[in-house]
């Protein structure tokens, strides 16, 4: 602890010595200035503190020493500014001459150029400008150094093109982190344009925003053609749409072949500043986008012909759509889209021979098309038309054999045979005319023995759902069971209102079910007719 202030003295008394002697008449440009300026600066803390020291121990040679080198210390640290901002790493032959000219002296920093040079010319006492000129060196530098940074980070910046599917070719993936690059290196190489410092980098800034602005653009109509390709491919990949949309097939095989072309060759030349740094390339991917929009318009025109034939389409996406019209020659493609169709139609059944005989809903229903339905051959839309027709008219002629079944089979068997919406419908249009004829035949006593009838039914029914049935008959029933029960408080109030003619408002503002047949025309006689000669009635 004794001798510690005389080794603090001595080995910086030591270090300063050494180090003044290499600094003032060593070579200038080995001179590190951050070191030189860091260290002249504790040199003189740690003197002025031995100083402190001795004499407070009355140690006054050691003091008078300490005193004497804090003097030198301190004549030297006004050269540590010119130092730092004339060792400055981004000084170059345009900095020193420009110094030249402003101090009227030619500086040239060859191996004899030495800090005492420095002071021997006068830059001490023009400190400020050789400050301004290491100032501005520095920001040029900034730039270099950021130019330089980019220019580098891009050389291993790879285009990550992979196979797509069983296509032959390949997609463009990763494009994120491409573009997230793009726009930030955009953004710093446009800052750098605005600054004040870019003057010797004038060029080399705009000609690199130029390469980066390329890039982003012919990145950009990549990914475009790319989506438009993805979605078109597998669409012309089918001979039918090929067949059906001529002009357009051409157009996109056209682009399909230079997008094979091109991809063949990211593969072979995959880093990504040099292959996508092309005015030809963007041109070639522009015109394949207007391309491929005009294919888009010609299937999007396709596809609103095809569902003006058929309205039923515009509840199917175009993709839907599209998969039904590729695939024209196999007609049971189009069996997973008719549940969006139709509703309630889950499928239909399609015999060897390709004839449509049958159609299923949800709940496994079975009605049988009272005409097969030939779809082979034929367009979609066409084919789909008679199936809606044929829906129509299949659905009608089991809806009015349902209501003739009824007076015939017995009640609790009859709802068990019937699809359950021709139970609930016949069912209704039954007690409809039930209620007119009793009302017609007895007035209000008619309507007291059609209640008795309906609480029978209802007996019968609670007796039949106790037992064992079947989940769909069960189902039916059910339903049956809701509209029955309103049935039954429906004439329950009739009677309580004494209602006894069918022209009563009381009557004729309950929902009623009537089955149409011509003017005149009973059930019946509608059978009759239908028998003769196939009219619905």
């Amino acid at each position: 602890r004794t001798f510690e202030p005389f080794d603090f003295l001595w080995s910086t008394a030591y270090s300063w010595k050494t180090n003044y002697e290499a600094w003032m008449h060593g070579k200038f440009t080995d001179i590190d200035a951050e070191t030189l300026e860091k260290e002249v600066n504790e040199y003189y803390r740690k003197l002025v503190k031995c100083e402190k020291s001795f004499s407070k121990k009355g140690q006054h040679g050691c003091a008078d020493i300490a005193k004497k080198l804090k003097a030198e210390v301190d004549a030297f640290r006004p050269y540590g500014p010119v130092v730092v901002a004339l060792r400055n790493p981004g000084m170059r032959d345009r900095h020193w001459k420009d110094l030249s000219i402003k101090i009227n002296k030619v500086i040239e920093p060859d191996d004899s150029f030495s800090l005492q040079t420095i002071i021997d010319m006068g830059l001490v006492e023009q400190a400020e400008t050789c400050e301004k000129i290491g100032e501005m060196a520095a920001k040029e530098y900034q730039i270099e150094l950021a130019l330089d940074k980019m220019v580098d980070e891009w050389k291993d910046v790879m285009l990550d093109v992979t196979p797509y599917k069983e296509t032959g070719t390949s997609v463009l993936r990763g494009a994120d982190e491409l573009m997230a690059l793009l726009d930030e290196h955009i953004t710093m190489t446009q800052a750098m344009s605005f600054s004040s410092f870019k003057k010797p980098f004038e060029e080399r800034i705009a000609e690199w925003d130029k390469t980066l602005t390329v890039v982003s653009e012919v990145i950009e109509e990549w990914l475009a053609v790319q989506r438009s390709w993805l979605y078109l491919q597998p669409i012309f990949d089918s001979d039918d749409i090929q067949k059906q949309l001529p002009t357009e097939a051409k157009r996109f095989i056209t682009v399909d072949r230079n997008w094979r072309s091109t991809l063949l060759a990211a593969e072979k030349a995959p880093l990504a500043i040099k292959f996508c740094n092309s005015a030809k390339l963007y041109e070639k991917f522009e015109e394949s986008s207007k391309f491929l929009d005009l294919v888009q318009k010609g299937l999007s025109d396709y596809l609103e012909t095809k569902r003006a034939a058929f309205s039923r389409f515009y509840f199917l996406s175009n993709d839907e759509l599209l998969e039904i019209l590729s695939e024209t020659k196999d007609p049971q493609k189009v069996q997973p889209h008719l549940k969006k169709c139709f509703e309630a139609m889950r499928s239909v059944t399609f015999n060897e021979d390709l004839q449509i005989t049958q159609m299923w809903s949800r709940e496994k229903e079975c009605i049988n098309f009272i005409e097969p339905i030939n779809p082979v051959g034929r367009n979609v839309e066409d084919w789909m038309t008679d199936l809606e027709a044929g829906m129509k008219a299949s659905v009608k002629d089991q809806v009015f054999k349902a209501i003739i079944d009824y007076t015939v089979t017995a009640r609790t068997k009859w709802m068990q045979t019937w699809p359950g919406m021709c139970v609930i419908n016949c069912s209704m249009n039954h007690w409809t005319r039930m209620m007119e004829d009793q009302m017609a035949k007895k007035g209000a006593a008619g309507v007291k023995e059609a209640l008795d009838v309906q609480c029978a039914q209802l007996d019968d029914m609670v007796v039949l759902v106790r037992g064992k049935l079947p989940k769909l008959a069960r189902s039916s029933i059910g339903a049956l069971t809701v509209m029955d029960v309103h049935a039954r408080d429906v004439t329950t109030n009739l009677v309580e209102l004494g209602v006894a003619d069918k022209g009563a408002f009381e009557w004729i503002s309950q929902m009623r079910f009537y089955w149409m047949t011509a003017p005149g025309q009973s059930v019946l006689d509608a059978q009759n007719a239908k028998e003769h000669e196939g009219d619905l009635g």
